[in-house]
Parts: structure tokens; sequence; C-alpha cells
């Protein structure tokens, strides 16, 4: 799977190039790298220095490579923390929730769940940002590339870096 390295690269990527890189490990560096380009309403956190969950909904393997990019990082003082949940509804304490293409059959209840609340929510399955979802994943070309719905997030209460804006597949305002 080849993927858009100056895309990568732009941010902030810190995968190793030596080896051939899985799609996954390619989803898991940008779940890592988008919290750095989103800023929380400050009462998402308890304190200054909580960690920034990011979860995953029943994927083991997106979660493994997550634990490995995530080890030992820090992002803006706070720890991230990868988070395995079974439901949609545990989704609510998370910063980043993944979910991936084989939950498309509860995807609107997911997210009608997580209304109200300041989730980043990241998904793969074809019109997941029509629906209500703020990234999605899209292949194209044999590469890693995500849209945006900036409107969803926005009525998350979560801003998004103009940067992280500027170097998305498509962004829906």
């Amino acid at each position: 799977m080849l993927f858009g390295v100056g895309l990568l690269l732009t941010l902030g990527n810190e995968l190793a190039y030596s080896q051939a890189i899985s799609e996954d490990q390619v989803k898991a560096a940008y779940l890592y790298n988008f919290a750095k380009f989103v800023e929380w309403p400050q009462e998402t956190f308890p304190d200054a220095t909580a960690p920034i969950h990011l979860c995953v909904l029943n994927d083991a393997t997106i979660g493994s490579e997550l634990n490995q990019i995530v080890k030992d990082k820090h992002i803006l003082g706070r720890s991230i923390v990868v988070v395995p949940i079974q439901t949609g509804e545990q989704g609510r304490s998370c910063q980043i929730l993944f979910i991936n293409s084989a939950q498309n059959w509860q995807i609107e209840h997911i997210l009608k769940g997580l209304q109200g609340a300041s989730v980043l929510t990241v998904g793969e399955a074809t019109g997941f940002v029509e629906q209500g979802g703020i990234v999605n994943f899209v292949i194209q070309d044999d590469q890693v590339h995500f849209q945006v719905n900036h409107k969803a997030a926005t009525q998350s209460r979560l801003r998004m870096s103009a940067r992280l804006l500027s170097v998305a597949k498509r962004v829906i305002e």
C-alpha cells in the first residue's frame, strides 16, 4: 500500500520509512497526528495534564499499530492513551474515536450517540463524512487520504488547524 509521503511528512509523521508500510500503519500515524492539529474545549479534560484518549472501536490491528506509535509520546504536555472500546456509547469519553468499516451498519447510531460530545470521529466507510462523521479515510491511487466534515467538527466544538484542513482531500463546510 502506497501513501502520500509528503502529506504524512507535513503532518509530522514519525514512521520509519526503511520498510514497507501497511495501510493500517498509515491510518494509525494519521490518527496520532490528527491530535496535534485539533483543539478540544477546555472542559473536555479534567485537568491540564489529563491524557488524550485515542479510542478504537473493535479494531485490534489499528489499536496495536497506535500503541507502537504513541508509546512515550506527548502532545502539549499530555500523554496519549490508546483505549480499545466495544460500543459506540463508550466513545463519549474519548477525544478521538476510530470507527472502522466493519462498523458501517451502526455508524448512524454511533454518531447520534456522540451528539453534544467533543469527539473527533474518524471513519473509513463510504459516506462517513456525509453522515456526520468528522474525518474519513479514503483510498485513491493506492494512497491513504482523508476528507473532513468541518461543519461537524465545529458543531462538536472542535477547532481544526488550517494546516490540517489544507491537506485534506475534501472539506465539507
